[in-house]
């Protein structure tokens, strides 16, 4: 697997990586990556991996320049480097009051004022601010950014006031279930998935239309495919079935809930499955290995070859389980934080192999 080495466009140095962004740890300027889409794509009719695929590849990398922390000495820049500091603690940890107490005497800079900004609207980050049904004022930020983070900062306007449009038209929705005309709600909910396959409302309004078309439900209703792909939607996070709850049933709420608090508990189980997996996959080869060396070590010829067997099934059963390990750690929506070092293991594993049985080897014969 080539492995892509990505530099911050600010200042050249390598970012971490945080979920879906990746910020760089020597400017603290933001790489982040936004579902924007002008092009609707037919979800209902797709699988649920490449429903996953497709709207991870429907991505765009939007970049924010943000050059908080200013390397000097004095005690001024000292000061301004470690409110800056103590705000961005307080809006990870959604102490939105915070952050403006704390950046009182600092403004009219740029890192300050985003800050702010972000905890007005009760954001931990322009992702989740993308992700909102709001009408976002960034004017106190224009002057203060380059070009290019202007230019992001509109996009993520735009994307907020589709939001907003996109939340009047899931009410209509709701009026339609409301009148009792659920197989027009259906075909409405249907509509607005592909129009808007990222949104988690929509799969969540098409699950109750669904649900309310096949009369009131039970909590033995298996998770229906409207939830899953809710659930894989990039604003599930941050989203309120809440705001909903008052065009439905209680006991259509409580079922819906039921068969949420379930399709929860799959994906942990099945995380955990994918785990337990990685670490059994990683004894057989072990195993298969040490075998191949204990026989190769007696030195006849029957007993190294029988341990070329055991190297090569080895070497075939990690390579084929590291395989199937990729597709299962997507299709259990590990996120790309841990993906990334499973996959490094696995690929040192498998390389690992040949190395131990080419070194034994060797040492028999010579």
């Amino acid at each position: 697997m080539a492995t892509i080495q990505i530099k911050c466009p600010n200042c050249g140095a390598t970012p971490r990586i945080e979920g879906d962004r990746m910020v760089c740890e020597y400017c603290n300027s933001v790489i982040m990556r936004v579902f924007s889409s002008d092009t609707a794509f037919n979800a209902t009719e797709m699988d649920l991996q490449d429903f996953r695929e497709t709207l991870e590849n429907n991505k765009r990398d939007f970049f924010i320049r943000i050059d908080s922390v200013v390397r000097a000495t004095n005690v001024d820049t000292l000061i301004l480097n470690r409110r800056l500091e103590m705000a961005a603690q307080a809006l990870k940890n959604a102490d939105y009051a915070e952050v403006p107490r704390v950046l009182a005497t600092v403004r009219g800079e740029f890192a300050a004022e985003r800050l702010i900004l972000l905890a007005h609207y009760h954001a931990q980050s322009e992702q989740q601010l993308s992700m909102m049904a709001i009408e976002p004022d960034f004017s106190a930020l224009y002057p203060l950014c380059d070009e290019q983070t202007k230019n992001t900062y509109r996009e993520i306007e735009k994307i907020c006031r589709k939001n907003v449009r996109l939340r009047e038209m899931v009410n209509k929705g709701y009026e339609l279930l409301s009148l009792g005309m659920r197989d027009e709600a259906v075909a409405y909910g249907k509509k607005l998935c592909n129009e808007f396959p990222d949104k988690a409302c929509v799969w969540d309004f098409a699950a109750v239309a669904v649900n309310r078309k096949a009369g009131t439900p039970k909590h033995s209703l298996p998770v229906g495919k409207e939830m899953r792909f809710m659930m894989q939607c990039p604003d599930y996070g941050i989203y309120t079935p809440q705001l909903f709850r008052e065009y439905r049933s209680p006991a259509e709420q409580e079922a819906l809930d039921g068969m949420h608090a379930q399709e929860r508990h799959n994906r942990r189980a099945k995380r955990a499955r994918v785990l337990v997996m990685t670490v059994v996959s990683t004894l057989i080869v072990a195993v298969l290995t040490a075998v191949a060396c204990s026989i190769t070590d007696k030195g006849n010829f029957l007993s190294i070859l029988l341990g070329f067997a055991f190297f090569a099934g080895a070497l075939i059963y990690g390579i084929v389980s590291t395989q199937q390990l990729f597709r299962s750690y997507a299709e259990a929506g590990l996120p790309a934080a841990a993906r990334l070092p499973l996959y490094l293991f696995l690929i040192v594993r498998d390389f690992a192999v040949p190395v131990v049985y080419l070194y034994c080897f060797v040492a028999e014969m010579f």
